[in-house]
């Protein structure tokens, strides 16, 4: 048996993650996003976020990200958006770049959101707030500050999570067309603890792994491989 199909199979057996079915939000179509004409980094105007009101007002009434300065949203959330999907009960992952904005950000969150805790770890502070729906939208804000916008892509492991947004402009990593389109699951910076559970996740997203991170995924034996803590995933 190859590593490919000894990782496939492993996959098999993994309970799928629960994925949000019925959003009850309004999707209006947005004008096509277009094409980057140079490369990484780039500031491109595009059309605003073209998605439920709810998630328009969470963006730019309270999280206020700033591309350049900070603070941020990016990763999974921002992909949805993307694609002028809802956010639904997917996170919200939210990077600052000291402590003032950490601050501001956490009170907007409890203050103006009035937001509750669901839990605390040594790298987010995870809050649930509502804003006009029945399904609560969940924040993290990181607790490991980035130095720049690309500091904080940089840190995300697989290249169609490396995307931002302010609501007006779109930020994505170098290869993000390139795997977005393809529907490519690609590593980039090497795996996370959690990285057989995450590429569960794109899986059910549509994404596909290829042959280099099945590899990686096989010869790593610091990878968790039981989530029965994790209340999207059971084994």
């Amino acid at each position: 048996m190859t590593k490919r199909n000894a990782m496939q199979n492993f996959f098999k057996q993994l309970t799928k993650p629960k994925v949000a079915t019925n959003l009850n939000m309004e999707i209006k179509e947005a004008s096509p996003i277009p094409k980057p004409t140079i490369a990484d980094w780039l500031f491109r105007k595009s059309v605003p976020l073209v998605v439920s009101a709810e998630d328009r007002e969470l963006v730019g009434t309270y999280i206020k990200p700033d591309l350049q300065h900070g603070p941020w949203i990016a990763g999974g959330a921002v992909l949805r958006w993307y694609q002028n999907k809802p956010v639904g009960d997917h996170d919200v992952d939210v990077f600052v770049k000291n402590d003032e904005q950490f601050e501001q950000v956490k009170n907007n969150i409890i203050n103006k959101l009035k937001g509750t805790t669901l839990f605390n770890s040594d790298n987010a502070s995870t809050y649930k707030v509502y804003i006009n729906r029945d399904t609560p939208y969940k924040i993290q804000l990181i607790k490991h500050y980035c130095d720049s916008l690309k500091d904080c892509l940089d840190r995300f492991d697989f290249t169609v999570c490396k995307i931002s947004t302010d609501g007006v402009s779109w930020v994505k990593g170098q290869n993000f067309d390139r795997d977005f389109e393809s529907k490519s699951l690609v590593i980039e910076g090497g795996l996370r603890p959690d990285s057989i559970k995450r590429v569960v996740k794109y899986i059910c997203y549509g994404y596909e792994p290829g042959d280099d991170l099945l590899d990686e995924l096989y010869n790593d034996d610091n990878l968790k491989l039981a989530f029965s803590d994790d209340e999207d995933y059971r084994m």
